[in-house]
Order: C-alpha cells, then structure tokens, then sequence
C-alpha cells in the first residue's frame, strides 16, 4: 500500500502539541535494498519479533535479518535494539560488547551527529520538520555532511521510521549515496501493515527480499562445503550455470569478498579474509543468479 508524503508548515503550534513517535520494536520489519555497483541489487528484510535478550543487565528487543524470506529464526539473529528516552535508539550487536546509539529524535538544527558506522562527527542537523505519513504526524530530521564542499547528498531521519532511505535501519544517513554501492530503506512494516513506502522505490512491494525472481536460479546444485565452515571452505556448482561473479556479503549486507569465477566450477575461500559468523554469498552470471548462505565457526 503507498503511502501519501505531505508536508506541514512548521509553526508554534505543531512544536507544543507534537507528541514522540515511538520507535517500533515488536513485530517491525525493514526492507532495505542493498546497491552492489554493476551487480544486480540484492533485498533483504531486516526486523524483530516480540522476543527479547538481556545482556548485561540491559534489555533489548531481538534482532533478526534475512536475505532469503520473512521467516526469521535463531540463526538469523545478529543483535538487540532499544529505545531509551529523549528518542535515543540503540543497538548492540550480537558479537559486540558495547552498544552504539544509531538515532537521536531530539536533536536539534546545528546540531551534530556520530556517524553510526565509522563513529565519528560526520553530519549536521541543516532542518528539523513535519509530515504526515498515513495519518500520522511525525517529525523529519535532515542532515548535511559537516563539510561545506563535500559533495555528498544529504540523509534523513523520520521519527517511529527511521532512516527514510540512505543507510537503511543501522547505517548512517551521510553514506555516500553517489553510486550504487549503499543500503536504502524501501519500506516498513509493523504488525503486517505497511508504515513506510519509500517514494523512490514504490515499484517494489513489501513482501519478500528478492524482487528479480525470474532471474534467480532455482538449481539445487550450488554447495558450499562444509556448511558451517571448519577452516578450510569451497563453493562449487555444476550443470550449464555460467556464473561470471562471486560476492560474499556480511549480515549487513556489505560486500567483504569477491572474486571471478569465469570458467569455473569452483572457488576455494580464503578463511583468514573471514571472522566467525553468518555470511550470504551471491554468484551472478549473464542470464541467472544464485543466493545462498553459509556460516563459519
């Protein structure tokens, strides 16, 4: 369902009779789209459930990410969010031992803000506003990076949302969104219903990660082995798949290898290039493509 952008005049009133939007933490699901420059962009969904983790005396709503359904299981888990007061929204990751604060609603224009990924001041606050999202009121925040001559196009924040587009849910607004090479929000939904529909991406729907179906390849004779990975890793295939490329994603969908595999049937992965974890791997051929995952232990 599209959902109806309209913006409100910012007045005395809207500041004194605007209440916060919390941030949705049960039953939320992202869909982000993840640009892989001349590879075909890949989708995943990204969200909680109503289950929760304490970690070191904290709370936190679990956090699940899938690159293949909506169907998120233990193995998926990858950290914990919460929303502390003044709209301070943070997240720990599941190998972490400290968590970092990926939104602040209450800051203010001038204001600086901590780039969620490198952790430095890399933004500020150029104006904070209103829209109305379905029927919702809800405040907008609009960054620009620190730099007056850089280039870069600026991000936003909206309030029970999140980034609106650049960065995605855990990202950073300020990533350089000049190439296809980020992660975008293209919608959100709580409870099953849709909250968030970029506008960009109204073509897409809300559903499941992958929307290039026709172009996935449905054979079952893409192994990895062994799977959890033990040291030393392969990926092979056989049939007529010509694949052309193989990029291997982190969980948040960052490419952290890739290789060529013209004229090949299998690649060897160098384990020193990965740390513990759950991976998602991507051969991309002329005509088809194959997503799978794997996990090293």
């Amino acid at each position: 369902m599209k959902q109806t952008i309209t913006l409100i005049a910012l007045s005395m009133g809207i500041l004194t009779s605007h209440a916060q939007i919390a941030f949705p933490l049960d039953n939320a699901v992202w869909k982000q789209r993840h640009g892989i420059g001349e590879a075909p962009p890949t989708y995943s969904l990204i969200g909680t459930k109503n289950t929760s983790i304490v970690l070191d005396g904290t709370t936190y709503h679990k956090l699940y990410q899938s690159f293949d359904d909506g169907i998120f299981t233990e193995s998926e888990y990858i950290g914990g969010i919460r929303e502390a007061s003044g709209g301070k929204v943070y997240y720990r990751a599941a190998t972490a031992s400290t968590e970092r604060m990926i939104y602040d609603f209450s800051v203010v224009v001038g204001d600086t803000i901590t780039d969620a990924i490198t952790n430095t001041k890399s933004g500020v606050v150029v104006s904070v506003d209103y829209v109305t999202i379905g029927s919702i009121v809800r405040k907008r925040i609009t960054f620009r990076q620190q730099s007056s001559s850089a280039a870069w196009s600026s991000g936003t924040w909206i309030e029970g949302i999140g980034n609106s587009s650049l960065g995605g849910l855990l990202g950073s607004p300020m990533l350089q969104p000049t190439c296809d090479c980020s992660i975008k929000t293209i919608c959100l939904t709580v409870d099953g219903n849709t909250n968030y529909q970029n506008p960009n991406y109204t073509d897409l729907t809300c559903d499941l990660p992958t929307e290039t179906k026709d172009l996935i390849a449905t054979a079952d004779n893409v192994l990895v082995l062994p799977n959890p990975i033990h040291g030393d890793g392969k990926i092979s295939w056989i049939g007529s798949n010509n694949y052309r490329q193989l990029f291997i994603y982190d969980v948040a969908g960052r490419i952290v290898w890739q290789t060529s595999t013209i004229g090949k049937n299998e690649i060897s992965l160098p384990n020193e290039t990965f740390t513990p974890g759950i991976y998602i791997f991507q051969l991309v051929g002329e005509t088809n493509n194959y997503k799978g995952k794997f996990l090293i232990n």
